[in-house]
């Protein structure tokens, strides 16, 4: 138990961790006059334990503890699924689409000096969870590094105090989640409370750098349904503002209550995105691998991908999409000696995986690593359509328009584009005003 308020500093006993709500400096002693000897960020997980009464916090595998106010330290982490870290917290935090706004940020390539900074070297979005801790998506963060960039030619740019700051260091990634962390040695002052988080429900709000420029788009109808791993979720906003969502990736998803999750891709003005609770992992060190010493990226990067081949074999769907699939395979880009499997994508295909699904639509189409099978691939669209995912509704309409797998049916191929057409799909609106 916590005496007088106060961690003492003697040696740890049992064990357990609790999470600081704001950055502390970690002192010799228990008051600001002894000398700083460590930090931690809001959010960090941290151990602690017991002895005598008398907890501690171990500063690491060699040892060593330091004395932090009992006040200051709270038992309900970013990961933790009660309420007063969900709902309860984004009531108090004042997260919202304005708030997210001045927390995002635009990250591309640029070189301090010039006039101008060039679409070319625009890459995604990132946006801050703390004064020196961005999140982004993993792709948007590797296609800079494959085109063979390093630490000092990576930036966070936006229109306002200060409008530039340097990355500094990566933290930890992600394949299978599509997340990144990123270090800054400059602090900004905007962020999102990644422990205030929301399932995604009501109206909706994509925040990122839509082709460079700063863009939100609502929906009031997310999609769910669709995703069996009940992790990911989609929705479409206005295809009159956003016919497509180039450069959105690595962006905050809110609701009125709060941070939703993170668009990890976009298809036509269709959102998809991944919940919060995976954020919440990375930065509390429970996901992916940690890069922040690494000296050379690519090695991190392909530890990382030699992580997500052992997560396939031992079943993890998304660690089975990223092995088994042919044209988006990250983990291939990273090292080709990891093959294909496509034993794995059929795997997690058979056992609801959406993601692996699409992907084996467009294999079965092409022959591509398979045996081509217009009517497996026709089912299999079937079933992804009837689970509520939408561009697979809107080729279900035209599968049956131009009876490709099936006798040619216009009604029917009606009733699947007026269902996209309902979630508010634009290339489902944009056919049924010139066909029907």
């Amino acid at each position: 138990m916590v005496q007088h308020g106060e961690l003492g500093s003697g040696a740890p006993g049992e064990a357990r961790f609790m999470w600081p709500a704001e950055s502390l400096d970690l002192r010799d002693g228990r008051d600001t006059g002894y000398g700083t000897v460590g930090q931690l960020e809001a959010g960090e997980r941290v151990a602690v334990g017991s002895e005598a009464g008398d907890p501690t916090r171990d500063r690491g595998a060699g040892g060593g503890a330091a004395p932090v106010l009992a006040r200051l330290l709270t038992e309900a982490g970013p990961s933790d699924n009660r309420e007063n870290s969900g709902a309860a917290a984004c009531r108090q935090s004042g997260n919202g689409p304005e708030v997210a706004r001045r927390a995002v940020w635009r990250l591309q390539r640029w070189r301090p000096g010039a006039s101008h900074v060039r679409f070319k070297d625009y890459l995604g979005t990132a946006f801050a969870v703390g004064p020196d801790r961005f999140v982004t998506s993993f792709h948007v963060l590797f296609d800079n590094y494959a085109r063979g960039d390093f630490p000092g030619r990576l930036y966070l740019f936006r229109k306002g105090n200060p409008p530039l700051v340097e990355v500094s260091q990566i933290g930890r990634v992600s394949i299978t989640r599509d997340l990144a962390e990123l270090r800054t040695a400059a602090p900004v002052e905007d962020h999102l409370d990644v422990r205030c988080w929301s399932e995604p429900q009501g109206e909706l709000t994509a925040v990122g750098y839509r082709n460079g420029i700063l863009s939100a788009g609502s929906s009031v109808r997310p999609s769910g349904a669709a995703y069996k791993d009940a992790d990911r979720f989609a929705f479409a906003v206005p295809s009159s503002r956003f016919p497509h969502l180039i450069g959105m990736s690595g962006g905050p998803i809110l609701n009125d209550h709060g941070l939703v999750g993170v668009t990890f891709l976009g298809a036509s003005n269709v959102v998809y995105g991944i919940k919060t609770k995976y954020v919440q992992q990375l930065l509390a060190g429970d996901l992916g691998t940690d890069c922040s010493k690494a000296r050379d990226l690519r090695r991190c990067f392909r530890e990382e991908a030699h992580r997500v081949r052992a997560l396939a074999l031992q079943g993890d769907p998304w660690a089975q999409y990223e092995m088994g699939t042919v044209l988006k395979s990250t983990v291939r880009r990273i090292d080709s000696s990891l093959g294909h499997d496509v034993e794995a994508l059929l795997e997690a295909a058979e056992g609801g995986f959406w993601r692996a699904q699409v992907e084996l639509v467009d294999m079965y189409v092409a022959g591509l690593r398979v045996n081509r099978n217009i009517p497996e691939a026709f089912r299999i669209l079937r079933d992804l359509a009837s689970r509520n995912d939408i561009p697979s509704m809107y080729d279900m309409g035209r599968w049956h328009y131009y009876g490709w797998a099936t006798p040619a049916d216009r009604v029917l191929a009606r009733r699947w584009f007026d269902e996209a057409a309902q979630h508010d799909f634009g290339p489902a609106k944009t056919f049924l005003r010139q066909k029907y």
